[in-house]
């Protein structure tokens, strides 16, 4: 039976590392906050998949955090260069805008 269910006998059979990892892993493509909730969940993943291969349980929700988690982790990198950019125009705008005020003032 142990070995239908892929678990060390005398293994508990649950890894809460492995479960916290894929949750906040989904969480982190979901609600990006600027990459950090896909860093913890990419360190969570690890470690569930290190204590997979100890009892022999969570290893595919251990993989599918790791994945989620560097999914958005991406998602972070590119929404933070993205908004970086965003900020640049808006500020090359205000500064065109205020030479026109100048400029209009001065006739």
């Amino acid at each position: 039976m142990d070995e239908l269910n892929n678990q060390v006998p005398g293994g508990s059979g649950k890894n809460g590392l492995s479960v916290a990892g894929m949750i906040v892993g989904i969480v982190s493509i979901i609600f990006n906050f600027y990459c950090i909730t896909g860093v913890v969940g990419l360190i969570l993943s690890l470690l569930g998949l290190k204590k997979s291969k100890e009892t022999g349980a969570g290893k595919g929700m251990s993989i599918a955090g790791v994945i989620c988690s560097i999914i958005g982790i991406v998602i972070g990198i590119f929404a933070i260069i993205t908004i970086i950019k965003l900020m640049s125009v808006v500020g090359d705008s205000v500064n065109e805008i205020d030479n026109a005020v100048k400029v209009l003032n001065s006739l």
